[in-house]
């Protein structure tokens, strides 16, 4: 068979698309590689809180740092600084840990005298620093207690009572306002605790008492109330005597203690069994005085003594009962004791009257008989010691 003829101008024109489909193949350039990830940005700090911008000195408070991004590989090492670590405290620096963006720390404060104002600066390497201030108060100075040295007391005898604070009270100092819930136990309105201390002494005297009162003393300083119970005993010497008897010459009186009234002083001496008492007017123009003890020397404490003279026997009680210079040369009676309870003294031989309560009866012996003598009661209350009736001290 004979083979195709293919004409000239089909042949040309297929040469040429073969050599322009392998130029155009040969020319073209490989596709470039993609760049790197830019590195992510160090992480910042964007703020630094405290929990409590006034604290009271000796408290604690919690700081936190907070990242602009996450924590990444080991964490962050964030310093810690304060502008008074003796006012308020902090490590020296927190690790914040990776994945997270806040780290808290601890901020320790100490009592300071006076408010002060301390500033917590955070930072990281490289890296601008946060701050936050805060304020370290002093304590503050409120009334802790009210302290008597007895909470029975006698009318007409002087106490005091102290006021005891939290703290040290300020240079301006601190009020404690004070009320009683009686007269006969009157108060002043406050007293002022001076600066850098903590007590203040309120004195006070006892009203004269008809009977037993329950009184309740209030005091009233920084915020905190207190209160402080007495036992108010009445204190005093009553007697009826007959028109025939020496001493009382017929009177009756009832002798009440107060500063306005009768002021009684004396004490326990010689062991506790001599008891002795003078009563004296405001005006100084009349006076009291008794003088008992047991017998035998043995303390004079609570019984019934059938006979007690001026001048005892063997085994007998002793009495003398006189007033406004008169008083028996020699005495017969009777002593019932029904309380006592006696203080220290001087030496342990001499002691305060605590709470004493007596009856007693009593005759002088005279010539021709007396006709009549007097019969009484005494009642003592927190009698203070007083060692220069007796010549102790």
């Amino acid at each position: 068979m004979r083979a195709p003829v293919w004409p000239i101008a089909l042949l040309l024109a297929a040469g040429a698309a073969c050599s322009s489909t392998s130029s155009s193949s040969a020319s073209t350039p490989a596709a470039p590689s993609p760049a790197p990830a830019p590195a992510p940005a160090a992480p910042t700090i964007t703020a630094l809180t405290i929990d409590s911008s006034s604290i009271q000195g000796g408290q604690t408070a919690t700081g936190t740092v907070t990242l602009s991004s996450a924590a990444g590989g080991t964490g962050v090492a964030v310093s810690l600084t304060s502008s008074n670590a003796a006012a308020a405290g902090v490590p020296s620096s927190i690790t914040i840990a990776a994945g997270s963006t806040t780290g808290k720390f601890s901020i320790s404060t100490q009592t300071v005298s006076a408010e002060t104002s301390v500033t917590i600066s955070a930072s990281i390497a490289g890296g601008a620093a946060q701050t936050a201030t805060m304020r370290v108060t002093a304590p503050v100075a409120a009334l802790s207690v009210l302290e008597t040295p007895s909470q029975t007391v006698g009318a007409g005898q002087p106490i005091q009572i102290t006021a005891r604070l939290t703290a040290a009270a300020p240079s301006s100092g601190t009020v404690v306002t004070l009320t009683s819930s009686s007269q006969v136990l009157p108060v002043p309105p406050s007293v002022t605790v001076p600066g850098g201390n903590t007590t203040a002494v309120a004195k006070l005297t006892v009203q004269a008492a008809s009977s037993d009162s329950s009184v309740v003393v209030t005091g009233a300083a920084g915020g905190q109330n207190r209160t402080l119970a007495f036992t108010v005993w009445p204190v005093f010497l009553q007697f009826t005597s007959m028109p025939g008897d020496f001493v009382g010459a017929g009177k009756s009186m009832h002798l009440d203690a107060g500063p306005s009234s009768w002021i009684f002083n004396g004490n326990m001496w010689d062991g506790n069994n001599k008891l002795q008492i003078t009563m004296v007017n405001a005006s100084h123009t009349n006076s009291y005085t008794i003088f008992l003890a047991a017998p035998n020397g043995a303390p004079l404490t609570a019984g019934v003594y059938p006979i007690a003279r001026r001048i005892p026997n063997p085994g007998e009680a002793q009495i003398d009962i006189g007033g406004d210079g008169r008083s028996c040369y020699q005495s017969t009676g009777r002593l019932e004791v029904l309380e006592a309870a006696y203080g220290p003294g001087l030496a342990n031989m001499s002691g305060s009257v605590e709470r004493f309560r007596a009856t007693f009866t009593q005759t002088c012996d005279v010539t021709p008989p007396a006709t009549g003598g007097m019969s009484g009661e005494i009642r003592l209350a927190t009698i203070p010691f007083n060692c220069t009736i007796n010549k102790q001290c």
